[in-house]
């Protein structure tokens, strides 16, 4: 309650009326009312004082401040001083009240946030740890965060909402998968979370399989990386940075904050600085570069222009391309090939599978993904075939989609324990 002696606020008339402020609203988000210092409690130190500050004493007893009054010997109160504290000690309730919401709403914890998530303030600074406004940061890339209410540490926490960034797959894929979960009896995940500042972002911890199918993503990633580099369809330098990272390097649409994005990219660039400087390989580092470094949103660093037949790259003879204003992603050298290349872009632009430029190895890594993942899907299929045809007019009343009809001969490459593994996962191995 009062200030050092050598404290320069102390002859300042508002220091008093501040502190008492402060510790009305500590003691009304439930501080400990009977915490000990020098062998007394604040109720001891207040009922000591020649001057009695009766509104906090009264906050205190409320709160349940313990009865201690056999600690002031000595101290003489007066006949009105004896008969408040009494009284204020006979009537105080039986539970401490409620505690308030801490985010100043004037409304209790359990009517605010207790009561579940509640949307981050658009001008409070982003908790991407950027620096700059919620609005101007991570908001207008889409990413979602919500102030939710941590009852063990007493706090509210900015949690972001997550989302996945998966393969690229035919549109009715969500539909199938959902349909062939349904008959193996379990629920199908959801396809977005809350989840805290310091957890990994979805877009990482997962391969970018749907959640319906769950499978050791390194090894799946491992088989194709090691399949596509003997044809030569990946750069050496990009498999080697991606096996380094552990994580399936891929353009993640700004689905998780730059800052994170950014750090992702240097960390994998440093692996291929790595691969560069290990003298494994004869072609120029800017060649390596150009065709295994990320940029910030973890697309290519050196990009193409976007326009058919445009051969135009940043690093070359440009420095940088210049964006498509309404989404950000798609890039061109000059307006003429932004216009060119319109009727093609606008399917894509700020829809929500949109992703910024891959890098040609990340295209090639992903597509092979997906074939094996749509090949797992039709073996799923033939397995409801073989064993209960009936069911199939059920789930596909207008037949099986074209993409995952049944071949005679599927390819074997990733036929694999992977496989197996996936569809023992899924249930329709025993």
């Amino acid at each position: 309650m009062y200030s050092a002696p050598n404290d320069p606020g102390l002859h300042n008339p508002s220091t008093g009326p501040r502190i008492k402020l402060v510790i009305a609203l500590l003691l009304e988000q439930h501080a400990d009312v009977n915490v000990v210092t020098n062998n007394v409690t604040c109720f001891t130190v207040l009922m000591r004082a020649k001057f009695k500050h009766w509104d906090i004493i009264e906050l205190l007893i409320a709160h349940g401040a313990r009865d201690d009054l056999g600690s002031l010997n000595g101290l003489v109160l007066s006949k009105e001083e004896k008969k408040h504290i009494s009284e204020l000690l006979r009537t105080r309730p039986s539970k401490r009240p409620p505690r308030p919401c801490p985010c100043f709403s004037r409304r209790l914890l359990s009517d605010c946030h207790g009561k579940g998530p509640k949307a981050f303030p658009c001008h409070f600074i982003c908790p991407c740890q950027s620096g700059v406004a919620y609005a101007k940061c991570c908001k207008k890339r889409d990413i979602a965060w919500r102030e939710v209410w941590n009852g063990e540490q007493g706090i509210i926490e900015p949690w972001r909402k997550d989302r996945p960034v998966d393969l690229p797959l035919p549109m009715h894929t969500t539909t199938l998968l959902s349909k062939l979960r349904k008959e193996t009896g379990r629920p199908s995940p959801p396809t977005e979370m809350l989840r805290r500042l310091t957890d990994v972002p979805l877009a990482v911890d997962q391969i970018g399989l749907p959640p319906e199918m769950p499978v050791n993503g390194m090894v799946l990633l491992e088989i194709h990386l090691n399949v596509l580099l003997e044809r030569g369809l990946l750069d050496p330098g990009f498999v080697f940075a991606v096996k380094k990272a552990s994580w399936n390097a891929r353009p993640l649409g700004r689905k998780i904050p730059k800052k994170y994005a950014t750090d992702l990219a240097q960390g994998f660039n440093k692996h291929v600085d790595e691969y560069i400087n290990s003298g494994l390989d004869s072609r120029k580092a800017m060649e390596i570069e150009m065709a295994s470094k990320l940029g910030p949103s973890c697309g290519a660093l050196y990009r193409v222009c976007e326009a058919q037949g445009c051969k135009e790259q940043e690093g070359r003879r440009l420095i940088k391309l210049k964006y498509c204003q309404k989404c950000r992603m798609a890039v061109y050298c000059s307006l003429r090939c932004q216009r060119a290349h319109w009727k093609v872009h606008k399917t894509v632009c700020c829809a929500p599978f949109q992703t910024e430029q891959p890098l040609s190895s990340q295209r090639e890594l992903q597509e092979s993904l997906s074939q094996s993942f749509m090949e797992v899907c039709s073996i799923l299929i033939q397995q409801i075939q073989d064993n209960e045809p009936n069911l199939i007019p059920q789930l596909f009343p207008e037949g099986i989609p074209e993409d995952y009809a049944i071949e005679e001969e599927l390819a074997k490459e990733f036929d694999t324990l992977t496989t197996r593994e996936i569809l023992e996962k899924f249930g329709f191995l025993e």
